[in-house]
């Protein structure tokens, strides 16, 4: 007779089926979300007592057992330590460039008075333009005809005005700022298979806001989901909040 072969890991069905129902509800709420307090008032626990429970709970063999099996169900141990490896190490500074760009602010001034400083802006950038490279010569072409119709807005705002109410006030945008621009090839990015690790992309008037996923976040959430770094570091307290993590075995302190 074949005897069942007792060194085969148990599944997380099969791991489930050996806890209570409260503590099924908790590894089934901790596998959908890591936190502790918050899986064990889900499962029915005390709000007041829920982060030692939570602390109590994922110390029992059984119950951490079922809980790594459930991340493993969800995503492959090699999955995520390639993964890991990927977004802690990300970086797209080859898909980057940094400019600072000038730009105008709205100020509100008497129609002549912001007539003469429109015109000596016009001045400047004009002179400017001559020397200035293609992209800085494209600007300084638009922000010339922008200042050119402001001009004209405000000459017709001194044409409608009542000489006896005296010089109107007009609002232009005139006053010179610099703001450090960061500009992303996507196509490059996308060719190079990077593009993941762009958390948002928003447009503005400035140019191409980016965000890229966190890093560090990536690196504890993951670690804390699978406990995969070597000692299997603990990342809670007794009383389940955040434990301060310096450095992780697996990687360079300096990634940190």
């Amino acid at each position: 007779m074949t005897q069942p072969d007792t060194d085969t890991p148990k599944t997380y069905k099969q791991l489930l089926a050996d806890l209570t129902p409260k503590q099924k509800k908790f590894v089934r709420e901790y596998v959908r979300e890591p936190n502790g307090a918050k899986a064990a008032i889900a499962a029915g626990y005390s709000e007041d007592s829920a982060r030692q429970i939570a602390s109590e709970n994922l110390t029992k063999p059984n119950i951490a057992a079922a809980v790594e099996a459930g991340f493993e169900q969800v995503m492959g141990r090699n999955e995520v330590r390639a993964r890991t490896a990927e977004v802690a190490a990300g970086s797209m500074e080859d898909f980057l460039t940094i400019e600072r760009v000038p730009y105008l602010e709205p100020v509100h001034l008497p129609a002549e008075e912001a007539i003469d400083l429109l015109n000596d802006t016009i001045a400047e950038l004009s002179e400017e333009l001559d020397s200035a490279k293609e992209d800085r010569s494209d600007w300084i072409t638009k922000e010339l005809r922008r200042l050119n119709r402001a001009v004209r807005k405000c000459e017709r705002a001194l044409a409608k005005a009542d000489p006896e109410e005296g010089d109107p006030e007009v609002s232009i945008e005139a006053e010179w700022k610099e703001r450090v621009v960061v500009r992303i090839d996507l196509e490059k990015a996308k060719n190079a298979g990077k593009l993941h690790l762009v958390k948002k992309l928003k447009e503005t008037k400035f140019g191409l806001e980016i965000e890229l996923h966190d890093a560090a976040a990536a690196r504890e959430l993951l670690g804390k989901h699978y406990r995969l770094w070597g000692d299997r570091l603990a990342l809670e307290n007794p009383d389940g909040s955040p434990l301060p993590i310096k450095f992780i075995v697996g990687i360079p302190q300096d990634a940190l």
